[in-house]
Parts: C-alpha cells; structure tokens; sequence
C-alpha cells in the first residue's frame, strides 16, 4: 500500500508508516488515492524532501521496517520524485518568461506536479490535438485608385472695366437777357465777337426814373451809366482796333454825327479810364484843327468825354475815320452807346 502523507510504498501488514511514522489510513481505490495524491501533490513537494531525510535514518533494527531492498527503492522513488517536480517547476517558471507566441497555436501541456510524482500512474492516453490548418485569406486585389481628370484651369474672371459715369455738368442756368428784356426804342441792336451793342437818345430815358441826363455836368454821365446797367450791359468799351472799326462803321450807317461812348477822365484830369475800370491802352485820338486831342478844349472848356471824331457835314473840322476827341457832355452829340458781354436771346 502507499502512505497518504509521504507517498511512500509500505508493507500491507503495518498499521504505521515506517518512513513518516504517522498512522496509515485504510486502503482505498486506485483511483481515490490518486485524485487526493493530485490535489497534494504541490504543497508535499517540500515535505516529501524532509521525510526522504528521515527515511534515510531509520535504523536496520526497527521492528515494523522492510527489507534493506525495499527500503533503497523507496528512497530512489523519492529522490526521482523530487527531481521531476523541480524540473516542472523549472520548465513553468520558464514558460512563464516566454513571450507570447503571435500565433493562436495552443502550447504545450506541461504534466502536473502530480503526474510526475506518480511516477509508475499511467493516466488514459490522450488523442492528439489535430491543429486545422488556417485557412489563407484571400488575397485582396489592390485598389486602383482611378486616375482623375484634372480639373479645368477657371479662366480668372476679368472684371470688365467699369466706364466711369460722365460726371454731368450742373445744368448752366442761362440768365442772359431777351431784346424783348432791354429798353430799346427804336431796336438799334448789332453784334460782333460775342457781344451786343445798341444805340440810344438820352431824350428818350425816363428822367422820373433815372434823374437829369440832359445836364452837361458829371452827374447826368452817372445817370447814363446806371441805365446802361440797368439793362444788363455798360457803356461800350472798346478793346480791340477792330472793335474799333465795327462801332465806327455802325454809327456812320445809322447817324450823320457821332456818338459817346464808355472813356472819360472826368474822375482825374488826363486819365482815361474804361466804363469796366480799366485803363485805355488803345489811344485812338485825332488831330483836329492840326491839334492833337484831346486837349481839354485847348484850356477853355472842360471835356471829360470821348466820341467819334464824326460830322457828315463838317469834314473840314472832323477826322472821320474813327479816331477820337474830347468834347463836353451832350455838346456834339445826345446818342451813347450801351454794350453786353453775350449775345442777347432773340438776335
């Protein structure tokens, strides 16, 4: 029979374990003991090491112990024992510092401590473990990416240059005067280079409205200027000897004597100025009786006035090409000349 606490073989005739000295259990089935023996088998592996050592000490004079022969296979079955379980435990401990496997293949049983310690146990064979071969997956066909047409260059878009809107012009408000806006009495309009001019009577102005102009003093010239004015215009003035020429031409077709015009020195003695207040610069002035004018009168009158040096009836006494003289206010003549800077509306 075997002992339950050390495993050791023993004569079926003893009631005690000569190796372990404990009292042995009544014999049981094969099976039983081995199902125990597996269980205890990895916390006895020390024990077993410390009860072979008393074995070895049992004196050849005990009573209950075999045979000298029986005795060295025990102890040869221990030592074996011993042996196999620090190889298992050996081959676990490096087993457990393998790396895994990457695989699924399933590793190897390792016997029980156990297994090992039943040395002469045989256990039912066990079929082998067929591993089904993986099946390969499939081999996947390569993706082939499908070329891609390239996209269409965009044309970069031309902003069509805008036409800067014509700036409009502030509409001109055309403040000229009509023919039908201007006194004119017996309608003596003429133009030339832009400008009108018309010939008037200082008999025919309303005194009540603008004062004495048949005096010969300085101030019936002023009420003459104020009605030129009055009208939108001035008194003539003539910047141009061609300007000259037209004035000169119109008078002899309307009038047999001359007319005054927008130049006197009335203001100071020898200066000429322009009805606009601008200096003469022209100096058209006649010879009359072999005397340069103006002369003043020759010191015995006071003629602040220019006029047409003009008389149909007297061309012993008169230039009558147009140059000028001066005379007193309304001595030789009661017709002016009035002019405006533009056209007039209905010419």
């Amino acid at each position: 029979m075997i002992c339950s606490h050390c495993n050791m073989e023993v004569p079926d005739n003893v009631d005690h374990c000569p190796y372990c000295g404990k009292k042995l259990e009544a014999p049981v089935s094969e099976n039983s003991d081995t199902k125990k023996e597996n269980n205890k088998a990895d916390s006895s592996v020390k024990e077993n090491s410390d009860k072979d050592a008393q074995a070895k000490t049992v004196t050849p004079g005990n009573s209950e112990g075999p045979e000298s022969p029986q005795r060295k296979k025990s102890l040869m079955a221990g030592i074996t024992a011993v042996i196999l379980v620090a190889a298992a435990a050996a081959a676990v401990f490096a087993a457990l510092q393998r790396p895994p496997k990457p695989n699924n293949e399933e590793q190897s049983k390792t016997p029980s401590t156990i297994e090992m310690a039943q040395g002469t146990e045989q256990h039912p064979s066990e079929e082998p473990v067929v591993e089904e071969e993986p099946v390969p997956a499939e081999k996947e066909e390569p993706v082939v990416k499908e070329e891609t047409a390239p996209a269409e260059k965009e044309e970069p878009v031309v902003e069509e240059a805008t036409v800067p809107a014509e700036k409009e012009e502030p509409e001109e408000i055309d403040t000229r005067r009509s023919v039908d806006d201007v006194f004119h009495p017996d309608g003596a309009f003429f133009t030339y280079d832009g400008h009108t001019y018309c010939f008037y009577d200082v008999y025919t102005i309303n005194e009540n409205e603008y004062g004495n102009v048949t005096d010969s003093d300085a101030g019936a010239y002023k009420n003459i200027q104020k009605f030129c004015r009055d009208q939108d215009g001035h008194l003539a003035v003539i910047n141009s000897v061609a300007e000259n020429a037209v004035l000169f031409d119109e008078t002899q077709e309307r009038y047999d004597h001359t007319v005054f015009f927008g130049l006197s020195d009335e203001n100071r003695e020898g200066r000429w100025v322009w009805d606009d207040g601008t200096e003469d610069t022209l100096s058209l002035w006649s010879v009359k009786y072999g005397v340069q004018q103006p002369d003043n009168g020759n010191g015995y009158a006071v003629e602040h006035y220019a006029e047409f040096d003009y008389d149909r009836f007297n061309p012993e006494g008169s230039d009558n090409t147009g140059n000028w003289n001066d005379a007193e206010y309304l001595r030789n003549t009661s017709t002016f000349l009035c002019e405006w800077d533009y056209v007039l509306k209905g010419l």
